[in-house]
Formats: C-alpha cells, sequence, structure tokens
C-alpha cells in the first residue's frame, strides 16, 4: 500500500500502546496527585523527541492552513478549561485532574499528532499499527478468558482503587482488556473495526492479516458482551456495507466464508459458545423490544435500556441544580447527582451515556462547545473540500459514526476519541499541503 513505511520509533510506540495501556499502569506520586500514566509518559517522550528534532522551532498551530478548525478548538477548548478553573474553588482535586487530563490528553494529543503525521504515508502507517495492535489486545485478552484472569491486571503499579470491572455474564468473564470495562473495550473494537475494514479493501493480496484483525475485533466485541456498543457496530457496518458498490462488496465473501469456518472450529472445541453469542444476540432482542423472554445467568443489568433511558432524568436534575456549567468532574463520585429511578430521586455512581454525563458535568455553556467540536468533526468527516479517492475521509466518517453511536449507551474512550481527532486533523492538513 505504501512504499517507506518507518515512522520512526517514538511516533510507533505511541500508536501501537498509548490508548491500549490501563490507566492503572502508572506512576503514583501522593493520594492526591493525578497518577502519571505509562500512556502520559509515552506522550511525553514523542513530545521530546519532535522538539528535539526540530531544535526547538516547533508550530504552535494545530492546523496548518485552515482557521475554521483552529477557531472551533478554541471555543472548545477555552469552555472546558473555563468551567474546570471555575470549579479549582470548590472541588479542587477533581478539577486539577480534569485540567490536566485536557492540556496533556486533549490539546497535547491532537497537537503532537499534527506536528509528526504530516505525510499521507505516515498517516496510514499510523492507522495500520493501530489495527495490529488492536488484533494484538484481541488475542492477550481472548487468551485471558480461556485461561481465567485478565493479563492487563499484572500491569496494576498503584494502590489506590482504580477502574477494574472483572465482570461475568452467562458464566463467562467479559473481555475488558486494559479499558478497566468492558463496555470501553466494546466501544475500542467497534472502532478500529472499520479502519481494518479500510485496510482489507485497498490492500491487494496482502488483506489476510487484516482480514485476521477484523475477526479478532469481532470475536472480542462479541466476549466483551457490550450491547450498546455491538448495537452500534451493527448498524455502522451495515451503512458501509449498502455504500459499497459491487466490486467492493465481492471482497468480503472470502472474508464471510473465513469466519463462518473459524466460528465453525470454534464451536467444535467450545460447544458452549454457540450458545452464549446466541444469548448475547437474545439479550439484545429483549431489551428493545416489547418481549418479556429472560436469560439464565445473565448477570446485573439485564434491562440494560431501562436503566439507561432513566439515566436522561440526570439532565433534569442538572438544570434543576446548576445548568449553566453543570455540575463539575466526578459529580458520580461525589454523591451530587441523581436519577430519577422507580419513583424517587436515587444518588447515582455511574454514567452510562455520553451525552448525559456530558451534560451534567458541563451544563449548557460546556454541551456548547462539545457542540462545536462536534459539528467540525462531521464537517471534515464528509465535507467536499477534504475529499480525496483515497477512502479515508469515509473511514473516518465510519469511525466516528460508531464512535457517536455508542456514546448512547458508553460514556466514552477519551485517548481513542482524541487520537482519532488528531489524526483526522492531520489528513485534512495533508490534503489542504497536496492541494497548494
Amino acid at each position: 500500500m505504501i512504499k517507506n513505511k518507518k515512522i520512526g520509533i517514538f511516533l510507533f510506540l505511541f500508536f501501537v500502546c498509548y490508548i491500549v495501556l490501563p490507566s492503572y499502569f502508572a506512576i503514583e506520586i501522593s493520594a492526591s496527585f493525578p497518577l502519571i500514566t505509562m500512556s502520559r509518559v509515552l506522550l511525553v517522550i514523542l513530545c521530546l523527541s519532535y522538539i528535539y528534532k526540530c531544535r526547538g522551532r516547533i508550530k504552535l498551530s494545530i492546523a496548518n492552513k485552515n482557521a475554521g478548525i483552529n477557531r472551533k478548538l478554541i471555543i472548545y477548548f477555552a469552555i472546558v478549561i473555563g468551567i474546570s478553573i471555575y470549579f479549582l474553588t470548590t472541588i479542587f482535586n477533581a478539577a486539577l485532574d480534569q485540567l490536566m487530563s485536557i492540556f496533556i490528553e486533549e490539546v497535547l494529543v491532537i497537537w503532537i499528532i499534527s506536528c509528526t503525521v504530516t505525510t499521507k504515508e505516515k498517516l496510514i502507517r499510523c492507522l495500520e499499527v493501530m489495527v495490529y495492535a488492536s488484533g494484538v489486545v484481541a488475542i492477550v485478552s481472548i487468551t485471558g478468558l480461556l485461561v481465567g484472569e485478565n493479563p492487563f491486571y499484572y500491569l496494576n503499579t498503584v494502590s489506590r482503587e482504580m477502574l477494574m470491572a472483572n465482570f461475568s455474564r452467562m458464566g463467562l468473564m467479559r473481555l475488558e482488556a486494559g479499558f478497566g470495562h468492558a463496555v470501553y473495550y466494546g466501544l475500542y473494537c467497534t472502532v478500529m473495526i472499520p479502519i481494518a475494514m479500510y485496510f482489507y479493501e485497498n490492500s491487494g493480496r496482502n488483506r489476510f492479516r487484516y482480514m485476521v484483525c477484523i475477526i479478532l475485533n469481532i470475536i472480542a466485541l462479541v466476549l466483551s458482551n457490550s450491547r450498546g456498543t455491538l448495537v452500534a457496530f451493527i448498524l455502522v457496518v451495515c451503512i458501509m456495507l449498502f455504500q459499497k458498490k459491487r466490486n467492493q462488496l465481492k471482497k468480503y465473501q472470502i472474508f464471510i466464508i473465513s469466519a463462518a469456518m473459524v466460528f465453525a472450529i470454534a464451536v467444535i472445541f467450545v460447544p458452549e459458545l454457540s450458545n452464549y453469542i446466541s444469548d448475547v444476540f437474545k439479550s439484545l432482542v429483549y431489551i428493545i423490544s416489547p418481549s418479556t423472554g429472560t436469560i439464565d445467568n445473565y448477570g446485573t443489568n439485564a434491562d440494560g435500556l431501562t436503566s439507561r433511558m432513566a439515566q436522561l432524568s440526570g439532565i433534569t436534575w442538572t438544570f434543576k441544580q446548576s445548568p449553566i456549567v453543570g455540575l463539575g468532574p466526578d459529580a458520580m463520585k461525589r454523591g451530587v447527582l441523581s436519577y430519577y429511578w422507580l419513583g424517587n430521586w436515587q444518588v447515582t455512581n455511574t454514567y452510562d451515556i455520553g451525552y448525559v454525563k456530558i451534560f451534567c458535568e458541563y451544563g449548557i455553556l460546556g454541551s456548547i462547545g462539545f457542540l462545536v467540536l462536534y459539528s467540525m468533526i462531521l464537517k471534515l468527516c464528509i465535507g467536499k473540500k477534504y475529499k480525496n479517492n483515497d477512502g479515508i475521509a469515509e473511514m473516518f466518517k465510519f469511525c466516528f459514526l460508531a464512535y457517536f453511536i455508542s456514546m448512547l449507551s458508553v460514556t466514552g474512550v477519551d485517548k481513542l476519541f482524541w487520537v482519532l481527532v488528531g489524526l483526522l486533523i492531520s489528513y485534512v492538513n495533508i490534503c489542504l499541503s497536496e492541494k497548494a
């Protein structure tokens, strides 16, 4: 696909590890100080490497030749940073942690990606590396399922309590990799599949490796038993295939046959697998239909749709308490957020809908900032100004579509999201440079 596959060791390590390394793999200075995660260490190393190579002559703008992108990013960051500073006076630790996350895992991430991914060859290589990494993570996770423990837990280096869900459904451990919860890993798999499909369609005789990555991510997604992200995956793939031309669809005949063979072999060696997969899809039907069917040994949250609909009442609660700037970071951990459940307002300790979390923590003002950001992303993905015949813009469109649909049942994976935003902006920069 590309002639020059060299992107530099630090950029390679960043795209292999940054998204998938768990937050509990970190350096802990004190109980009150934010963790120095290994992902952040990788990010800082990449930044220092870039500054060294440029001998200090660095560029500050993120979008080189598009003032509209820079303007919208400034609006978004000004709003969310301003809200975080506002809460420093009342909830210092949580607000400080949020500020650090914004500066490091949002601003710094998209800036360094725009600075280092400056050619289409590098862009394609970085995306390719991410696909390979997703396949490796799936293999490690599935192996952990077979032995009965999550291998990523061995990376835990902190003493404080971290998100390590370790849930089971229908007798099997839900895959969560290093994401802390199965729903976040499900979202990761759902977003990585359109990227792998792009390479599968555009790699000629070398497409087998990408077919393997697609199959591995689909298996991992099903075994994560994350119903919301599974629905997003089905919707997005159906839309993708519906838009394909006949000659493109033919490429998936081999894929479907291969996937069916893998499933058949798996069922032969693990007969319970067919019942498990059947029950996963039954649960999808039960939560979106009037059916009163139940599944034995399903675990908690069997009727996930009802509980998620109840979470919409968190928006009403926030309107009553603090509509302009919301309830601040970690509202559910601090016990200041309530949902209307079973006829009463009840304090909650969880978010399951990303859009509810945005409104509850940032209010009307913050929601406007996110709308500006999301509208910018959609415009870049579907705008004719940045479209080439390389299919990359289409790939980004389906990645973000999968992400935004998944946020109806998942709060989101920030590291994944901002890496995608950085790569999208890099792609726009490259397209504008080619047309100049």
